[in-house]
């Protein structure tokens, strides 16, 4: 946080917003270093399936990947640092990947997943893209892991998710 912190308050023009988890910002994988302000990629660049998203459930997702390391499956994952706009690089990188989930911590009608999808269709992205994220319903007040865990969002549901998509197409 502390760089988008930085780039915020001394390299974007106009204004600026930046997110921030409740709490803490939670654990960063080994070795993780932040080489671009708008997206990190973290993980095998050679694996088939790339997991896409920001926030808080960056952190499920890299122990998803750590879950599917110990059953010898790879997983790359692509972390967005900046949603607004979204950097046409990060989605360069994801065009590669022949199946491609996104988790979102947000409505998935509207969402930065949905128009992550809509910019990957004008670059002819042909392979298979999974959204998972909020469908249009109220979320009642719950615990940060129970609600996440009954949405789909914990590490777990991510790495069955993973190997779901993994097992139907290949």
């Amino acid at each position: 946080m502390g760089s988008a912190l930085t780039a915020a308050l001394f390299d974007c023009e106009g204004l600026a917003a930046v997110r921030y988890p409740r709490g803490s910002e939670g654990t960063r994988p080994e070795g993780y270093t932040i080489e671009n302000l708008n997206y990190d990629i973290v993980g095998d660049k050679d694996a088939d399936t790339l997991l896409i998203t920001y926030g808080r459930l960056f952190n499920e997702a890299i122990e998803a990947r750590r879950i599917l390391q110990k059953q010898g499956k790879k997983l790359c994952i692509l972390k967005l640092c900046r949603i607004k706009p979204i950097d046409t690089e990060a989605v360069r990188f994801a065009a590669k990947y022949p199946r491609i989930r996104f988790f979102e911590e947000g409505m998935a009608s509207g969402g930065t997943a949905q128009l992550f999808r809509t910019m990957l269709s004008e670059l002819s992205y042909s392979g298979e893209y999974q959204i998972t994220a909020v469908d249009d319903r109220f979320v009642p007040h719950a615990s940060v892991s129970s609600t996440l865990k009954s949405l789909g969002f914990d590490a777990q549901s991510m790495a069955r998710a993973v190997q779901q998509t993994e097992e139907v197409n290949g």
